[in-house]
């Protein structure tokens, strides 16, 4: 069985961390069914709404687009500090000449905070690589001592808002929605906490018609696909669907998806 598919997985030393007793917000067990890669997509329209489309949806236009050639996908994984990993693997096949123009790319937890920087490529290099050596990446464990006993985490939420803050520039998400525009995919996925499910955003159609929105959009759904739960709190992010507009609570997205391949993007052939 061969894949028309070219898929490209670092795997960054996936942690997950369950504090018992320091997390008040309530996570639903997965089931085996919600660690199979998500077969839908939540994407955002012209109008600003959200609508979830099906993976084999994309995968089609993927596959009509680039007319049967194979479609190479990076699944950013997460992994903490050792994200700095992925960052250094990048970097490197940028410096070796063997970097291609990804089709896809999906990042999860921490994978998450660098996918923007694989999706658009070497010319983002540098600023990929003062993510991990400025130093500011190193105070965002601030404790909120007492706090923790009477919250949802024993970190604040602050120090990683500001962090992604500060990268999530507009001039990135103008960037994106220029790759985007072209019809790559970036993708990040986060997990709900009311359903404990995971739900896969295209990062991409947010950038371009998230409007004076998009950049803080952006930024909560990466800060939440790295807010490990009982570390650090949970992120409201809000979601007009249709003529509802809905309020969701959304944390890392490794709790439910290790790394992000929807199986429709993987095509076998006799």
């Amino acid at each position: 069985m061969q894949l028309r598919f070219s898929i490209a997985i670092l795997l960054t030393c996936v942690s997950l961390l369950t504090l018992q007793g320091c997390a008040r917000i309530a996570i639903r067990e997965p089931t085996s069914a919600q660690w199979d890669a998500p077969n839908a997509i939540r994407m955002l329209g012209p109008d600003q709404r959200f609508s979830t489309l099906s993976a084999q949806s994309f995968a089609r236009r993927l596959r009509a687009q680039h007319g049967g050639q194979p479609v190479t996908i990076l699944a950013l994984s997460g992994g903490g500090a050792g994200g700095a990993f992925g960052a250094g693997a990048l970097v490197g096949l940028t410096r070796s000449a063997s970097r291609p123009s990804f089709s896809v790319v999906t990042g999860v937890s921490t994978g998450a905070l660098i996918a923007p920087y694989a999706f658009l490529g070497p010319a983002w290099d540098d600023r990929l690589i003062e993510v991990y050596t400025s130093g500011r990446a190193e105070h965002l464990l601030q404790s909120r001592g007492l706090g923790a006993l009477f919250g949802s985490s024993v970190y604040r939420g602050a120090p990683l808002k500001d962090l992604v803050d500060r990268y999530a520039t507009d001039e990135l998400i103008e960037a994106v929605a220029h790759e985007a525009s072209t019809g790559r995919l970036l993708l990040v996925a986060t997990t709900e906490v009311s359903t404990g499910e995971p739900v896969v955003w295209d990062l991409g159609s947010i950038a371009m018609n998230g409007g004076a929105g998009a950049r803080v959009l952006f930024r909560d759904v990466l800060v939440a696909s790295a807010s490990v739960p009982g570390l650090f709190p949970p992120v409201v992010i809000r979601v007009q669907e249709a003529q509802a507009l809905y309020e969701e609570v959304h944390v890392d997205g490794a709790t439910t998806v290790p790394f992000l391949v929807p199986l429709a993007f993987v095509e076998s052939s006799p």
